[in-house]
């Protein structure tokens, strides 16, 4: 029953002024999300709730959803609302909250005189929830329901909160500490950024949560669901039953909803401590399951360095590029490369793309023209001209091309994985240290499955992986030698345009496929082909 009082307090974030909004982080919560995350926590209590509390209740989008739930299952409205609780830093809302409470109440045909004193016995308070629940309320809830603010942690507004990280956003927050509101078994479901689920500054509160609890199922909707123009999703967290120390975390199942039709969720296995959650989502994006490197594994740190520059060498290095059709250009000066030209062992440097807000096509950088910017950045360029990978950093599979002539600059903030001086060792010595070596280790379709499901939520758009010099530092590399090295021949001729580029794409996802120990044949390899032969 969408009622009037629902459909106002959906409606109340919307009407605040935007620069309010964004002080807040309120985003109204569509009531159809509100429906499905209030009837998913009421499924996971498994039991009517004695108490419900929403500690960023806003102007009551939740409350109002749990209470519609409750009634559907028999309960009474009045009795219903008794049950409920809310917070919010914001009293304007809280006092709407009530308001919409009151109409709640009358639209189920209570009279206007005993739904205003019935709502009057709600439990709202203007209070900031960051800083604990108030007084009483510590470990009461049964259920606990919230779109908590979606704040910018580089905002001013966002103060530093105890034992979090100084990138770790409000909403974040808020999930750690939800546990310390539930009673043990109670049961917590918190809206959150997609990005939570394997964002490194949201590690500490994934691990907050598994200290106090489980996490038992996941929600998650590909659609950007707010004006906050974010992905979202809702870990559904279950306290612990008593005090004491935790069981074992990870060898239960979670849960897992993806919003889409048809809606049957998936079985996930739950993550440990230090574990990002992506995983979980993998299977409903069609990720295959891969499985983790021994920790043991020799990982390409021990084989090469990797870099990428900053904001200076961005900014120092772009006023001395010229486009082919460009006043300045020189045709025997560095090529620079950028993302968008990488694609899997292909570099696009003709085609046209967009830098410093100007299209340019074959970038280059004319010797004098890199001489007259800061000796710091000309100095970092010069560096980077040597025989390398360029690792493209927005990818759903990691794309990476072969500089073996070492007359590309990487632009910011393309990775440049450049090996190592030392000679190779012996057979139980470190691998390879070639190019094309490096570059068929890097293409391995298994290395992108683990990345894509450990990072889900992490890039602009679901699927994707950021790529940054310290997480291609810490690819593991292929252990099967032989496959390895008839990877690195065909990586070869693909850098090199020798032969038809789709079938040795095949060959090489089949080949190092077969180095990490999988079948030539198995499901990655398909996933794999479909993402890279677009690149």
């Amino acid at each position: 029953m969408d009622s009037p009082a629902r459909a106002a307090a959906a409606a109340y974030e919307f009407r605040l002024p935007p620069d309010e909004r964004r002080r807040l982080g309120a985003h109204a919560t569509p009531p159809a999300v509100a429906d499905e995350l209030a009837e998913l926590g009421l499924a996971c209590l498994g039991a009517l709730p004695g108490r419900v509390v929403d500690p960023a209740c806003g102007a009551g989008a939740f409350l109002l959803a749990v209470a519609e739930a409750l009634v559907r299952r028999g309960v009474a409205p009045v009795d219903a609302v008794g049950r409920l609780g809310g917070a919010d830093v914001d009293g304007a809302a809280v006092a709407a909250a009530h308001g919409h409470l009151v109409e709640f109440l009358i639209s189920h045909g209570v009279a206007p005189g005993a739904a205003e004193a019935a709502a009057s016995r709600v439990q709202l308070r203007v209070h900031d929830s960051l800083t604990g629940p108030p007084e009483g309320w510590a470990g009461a809830a049964d259920l606990l329901v919230a779109n908590p603010p979606f704040r910018s942690p580089l905002s001013a507004a966002v103060p530093h909160r105890s034992g979090a990280g100084p990138y770790t956003n409000d909403a974040a927050r808020f999930l750690a500490a939800a546990a310390a509101w539930c009673r043990a078994g109670g049961v917590a479901v918190v809206l959150q950024p997609l990005s939570v689920l394997g964002a490194r500054d949201a590690a500490w509160a994934r691990d907050a949560v598994l200290r106090q609890g489980e996490l038992v199922a996941l929600w998650a909707s590909p659609e950007r669901l707010f004006d906050a123009e974010v992905r979202v999703c809702a870990p559904v967290v279950r306290r612990d039953p008593a005090d004491g120390p935790a069981a074992p975390r990870g060898s239960a199942e979670v849960e897992v909803h993806w919003a889409v039709a048809p809606r049957r969720p998936r079985a996930g296995v739950a993550p440990g401590p230090g574990a990002t959650w992506g995983p979980l989502l993998a299977g409903a994006l069609g990720i295959p399951e891969v499985p983790a490197p021994e920790p043991s594994a020799v990982r390409v740190a021990s084989v090469a360095g990797t870099t990428a520059g900053f904001r200076d060498e961005y900014y120092g290095l772009l006023p001395a590029v010229r486009g082919e059709d460009e006043p300045g250009h020189d045709p025997t000066g560095p090529r620079v490369a950028t993302v968008g030209m990488i694609g899997v062992a292909r570099l696009d440097h003709a085609g046209r793309r967009r830098l410093g807000g100007r299209s340019v096509a074959g970038p280059r950088v004319a010797p004098a023209d890199l001489a007259a910017t800061p000796d710091r950045v000309a100095a970092w360029a010069r560096a980077r001209l040597r025989p390398k990978l360029l690792v493209a950093t927005q990818s759903r599979v990691l794309e990476a091309v072969a500089d073996p002539d070492g007359d590309c600059i990487p632009l910011t903030p393309v990775i440049s994985v450049e090996p190592l001086d030392a000679p190779a060792g012996g057979r139980s010595g470190p691998p390879p240290r070639d190019l094309w070596s490096l570059l068929a280790a890097l293409s391995a379709p298994s290395v992108s499955a683990l990345a894509a499901a450990g990072a889900l939520g992490s890039g602009l758009s679901t699927g994707a992986v950021r790529w940054s010099a310290r997480a291609v530092a810490d690819v593991a590399l292929p252990p099967d030698r032989a496959a390895w090295a008839r990877g690195a021949v065909l990586a070869r001729r693909l850098g090199t345009g020798d032969g038809g580029r789709p079938e040795l794409l095949a060959r090489l996802a089949r080949t190092m496929a077969q180095a990490h120990g999988l079948d030539a044949d198995h499901p990655v390899v398909e996933w794999w082909l479909a993402l890279a032969r677009r690149t």
